[in-house]
């Protein structure tokens, strides 16, 4: 997970109005400047970014929801948090001895 290399025209939707907003690249968080999108203190992983920043400091304004999830699509995402090509799933083996049960 880096902070290096932003996407500016990442919009997100917003989670605590639920309209699009953009990303506010930079942005700093935890004491570090993000300029895509971090998974940084998400529970699940999942990539997000700040919609609103302190003006002069650049800090993301937290506590009202003013952020919201990456999307692949619309923003630059952490490698380690992208969903694997088809190329990248991994073969499942079966048993045919356990009616389709999946061997893992």
């Amino acid at each position: 997970m880096g902070a290096e290399g932003g996407n500016a025209t990442c919009n997100v939707t917003e989670i605590g109005t639920g309209l699009s907003w953009s990303c506010q690249f930079p942005f700093v968080y935890n004491n570090q400047t993000w300029t895509e999108c971090t998974t940084s203190s998400d529970p699940d992983g999942k990539a997000w970014c700040s919609t609103r920043v302190d003006l002069v400091t650049r800090k993301h304004i937290g506590g009202n929801g003013f952020w919201g999830y990456c999307t692949e699509n619309a923003c630059n995402v952490p490698e380690e948090n992208k969903s694997p090509s088809v190329t990248e799933i991994p073969e499942v083996a079966t048993d045919t001895g356990n009616k389709g049960m999946v061997n893992m």
